[in-house]
């Protein structure tokens, strides 16, 4: 399903949907179009516009141009050169509101992930003080925190122990 059509269904969802999923697509419809300032016509317009997006780093840029890849017929991801390096694609106001929605719902996640990986990581080298200073006893985990422990336990199976040698012995 293209993603024109997803817009478009969730329109129409939000007009002739039942109860709950009427109420849910309503929703998210009206937070899209204020979130991203576009009316009922430019949703129904194909014409494309430039829209520019913010990418602080390599994976964001990644993950970026994979989504625009994978969901909206290749459409490329450019690179302007200036004081600042910046990027923007070409997309029609239904696909800038699917594509922002999605780059940020898949970078909220990324991150998320990515702090998972490096506790991970710390974990599996043992970087930590020699000394444990802190004598007060844990409370009680929560549910996400054995949750996100049962997933850093999971990544640690996954990576490799770096080797230090000692270069100088006292």
């Amino acid at each position: 399903m293209e993603k024109k059509e997803i817009i478009q269904k969730l329109k129409a969802l939000s007009e002739r949907g039942i109860a709950g999923e009427k109420e849910n697509a309503t929703k998210l419809l009206e937070k899209l179009m204020k979130k991203y300032g576009i009316t009922e016509e430019e949703i129904k317009s194909q014409t494309t516009k430039v829209v520019n997006v913010e990418l602080r780093t390599d994976a964001e840029k990644r993950i970026c141009s994979q989504i625009l890849y994978a969901y909206f017929d290749h459409a490329p991801l450019y690179r302007r050169f200036g004081t600042k390096i910046s990027f923007w694609t070409k997309l029609t106001k239904a696909e800038e509101i699917e594509f922002k929605y999605m780059l940020s719902l898949y970078l909220n996640s990324f991150y998320e992930e990515e702090n998972l990986f490096i506790q991970a990581f710390i974990y599996k080298n043992d970087i930590f003080p020699k000394e444990n200073k802190s004598n007060t006893p844990r409370a009680k985990p929560t549910a996400k925190e054995i949750e996100q422990s049962i997933k850093i336990h999971a990544i640690m199976g996954g990576i490799e122990k770096a080797q230090i040698r000692k270069a100088l012995k006292a």
